[in-house]
């Protein structure tokens, strides 16, 4: 995707960025990403409720460790998609300045 290939739009929106990021030049690891963030939040919630439920001092250590680890890669998930979203409306931002008169 080339930078002609952004649309011209003056705020663009949460889904309008999603779109983008998924189209862009990273698309095919945003679209392998995606999936992994909904199991791996699964695999954090369960974890939680397993911890809060356990009884034993290794099923209280192995869950606590299996959320902290989880919680830590969905973090950096998120994080890592929102700075791709971030410089979708920057490229945006950009090519309306180009484009603005002056």
């Amino acid at each position: 995707m080339t930078q002609t290939d952004y649309p011209i739009m003056k705020h663009p929106g949460l889904f309008t960025l999603m779109r983008l990021v998924m189209k862009g030049p990273l698309g095919v690891w945003m679209k392998l990403v995606f999936p992994l963030t909904l199991i791996f939040a699964g695999i954090f919630f369960w974890s939680i409720y397993e911890f809060i439920i356990a009884t034993d001092i290794r099923d209280i250590t192995k869950y606590g460790i299996v959320s902290l680890l989880t919680g830590f890669i969905l973090a950096m998930y998120k994080l890592w998609f929102w700075l791709e979203m971030q410089k979708m409306a920057l490229f945006i931002a950009l090519k309306n300045s180009d484009n603005s008169p002056e």
